[in-house]
This record gives C-alpha cells, structure tokens and sequence, in this order.
C-alpha cells in the first residue's frame, strides 16, 4: 500500500477528532483541539504529519524536539486501519524522513498498548526502563546509531 506522509493540515482536525470516539484511542491521548492544532503547525519545535493512502488518513503523527536534537513522538493510528502494521509503517516513514535529523528519538508508550510496543519494537526503540514512569508509561528510545530495522523484523 503506497503510503505518503504530509505535513498535518487544519482541514484534517475533524477527521482526526472523529477517531476519538473510538474508546480505545480516547483511552490513551487526549483528543486535539485548537490549541493543539497551533501548536503542531506554528510552533517551532512540533509538528504534527498525516499518513495516507489514496486520500485518507490513515495514522496522524506528532514530533516535539529540542535543539540537543532528540525529539518525542506520537503515533495515533485510525481505529479503521488497527492491526495491520501500518504504525510501523509510518513510523518508519517519518523516521527514515523527517525525523532522520535526530540523535535520539523517544516515545512513551502504556504497557497495556501492546500494538503500540509491537509498533516501536519493530522499529528499532528499545526499553529505557521495564517500569512505567509516574504516568504509567513505558519510556522508549531509538539512538540513531541503531539501524531501523526492515519491514518484518524485530528489533534485538
């Protein structure tokens, strides 16, 4: 499936809010907003991507950095497209593309989320930790000396 990232729009919040209902994703991220939406498009340090395939959207993904460059990401997949391994794959995208600046790349991740630490495994994070912080989450990281590895393989 020939997935494309673009630069998340204002157009696409009703899309990406809409998955919201979806108990699970409402579960675990807080639903965007506004104040969101400027922050991901008008701050300099965040961004925010959509994933498509033939115009719809697939996986919306967020990256906050700082000028040591790490950065923190967030990958929501719509709850139509679960299960398929499409987290990887626009993870990898976003890795292999924009996010190919940073030194060390991180995310936090629920020990219930299994699919979202499959997700992060199969792209190469690895486990700072095997307990959940304060928050409950798991804290991983991806050093760029790490290869990302191919599409079918896990992360050692």
């Amino acid at each position: 499936m020939p997935i494309a990232l673009r630069r998340f729009h204002k157009d696409d919040l009703a899309t990406y809010r809409a998955w919201f209902a979806d108990q699970e994703t409402a579960r675990r991220i807080s639903q965007p907003d506004m104040a969101w939406l400027r922050h991901v498009t008008l701050i300099s340090n965040s961004g925010a991507w959509a994933a498509t395939d033939a115009g719809r959207m697939l996986a919306v993904m967020q990256a906050d950095w700082d000028s040591d460059m790490t950065a923190w990401i967030c990958v929501v997949v719509a709850p139509s497209a679960r299960h398929r391994g499409i987290g990887a794959e626009v993870l990898r995208a976003l890795l292999n593309g924009f996010g190919n600046r940073f030194a060390v790349v991180e995310a936090g991740v629920e020990p219930s989320n299994v699919g979202g630490l499959k997700c992060a495994s199969r792209c190469g994070f690895i486990p700072m930790s095997q307990e959940p912080d304060h928050e409950g989450f798991l804290h991983l990281t991806l050093a760029r000396n790490l290869t990302i590895p191919a599409p079918g393989a896990e992360a050692s």
